[in-house]
């Protein structure tokens, strides 16, 4: 009995020395199933994610670099005069410049005529829809012309810009305002009167503020001047 205790232990001792060799070795020595392989389509769906993965750290790069070249840098006062005369020429700008000094022109006669208090209704009609329409085809013109700059040339003017399109917003409120009392069935000659007044005024300071911007740099008159064609009224 003795002795078939002592093979007993020696044949335990033996067993646990085996298992504990066994989790020593690393798993990818041990015997087993081979790790399966990646389909066809998973080695395809694999690749795409890596392509993707790649594509979005080279578009990444390309903003950075993009952004490092956006750095502005300061232009110096000639520099800053050429880009002027350069945007001041535009064929856009100078139609826009025509267009605002159509409205105002419409905005004066209809001003004087109600100071007068003799407004013909037809007429003030007449007037603020041509009013209207040249404030759409000056913003048109406006916004063709800053598509047209180049990214430096828009960064430069980004102040000049940021203050015409205030300027649009406050005029186009006031065109609206202008419009329902043109159109209303009673007669609101004084809330005309107030309103194109207001216009006037908001068209007048547009002008003063490019001719502060465009110092140094005028346009030619025979160009503006040739833009400047007061349309008949028509009907409304």
């Amino acid at each position: 009995m003795t002795g078939y205790l002592k093979n007993l232990t020696v044949i335990l001792a033996v067993a646990l020395v085996i298992l504990l060799t066994w989790q020593a070795v690393p798993a990818q020595g041990k015997p087993g199933r081979p790790k399966p392989q990646p389909t066809s389509q998973q080695k395809g769906d694999l690749d795409r994610d890596r392509d993707r993965d790649r594509d979005k750290d080279g578009d990444r790069d390309m903003d950075r670099d993009r952004d490092r070249d956006r750095v502005s840098v300061p232009l110096s006062a000639q520099e800053k005069a050429v880009m002027m005369q350069q945007m001041q020429k535009n064929r856009n700008h100078l139609m826009a410049v025509g267009y605002r000094q159509n409205m105002l022109n419409f905005a004066m006669n209809l001003r004087l005529q109600l100071e007068r208090g003799a407004v013909d209704r037809d007429y003030a009609k007449g007037a603020v829809k041509e009013i209207k329409r040249n404030f759409k085809e000056m913003e048109r013109r406006h916004n063709t012309h800053k598509k047209e700059m180049s990214a430096q040339m828009r960064e430069q003017a980004s102040e000049m810009i940021r203050a015409a399109e205030e300027h649009h917003e406050r005029i186009r409120t006031t065109i609206r305002n202008l419009e329902n009392a043109a159109n209303s069935s009673s007669d609101n000659s004084r809330q005309m009167l107030m309103h194109v007044r207001e216009l006037e005024e908001q068209l007048r300071m547009m002008e003063q503020e490019r001719e502060r911007n465009y110092t140094g740099a005028t346009a030619p008159a025979a160009a503006i001047g040739a833009i400047v064609d007061i349309a008949p009224i028509e009907s409304p």
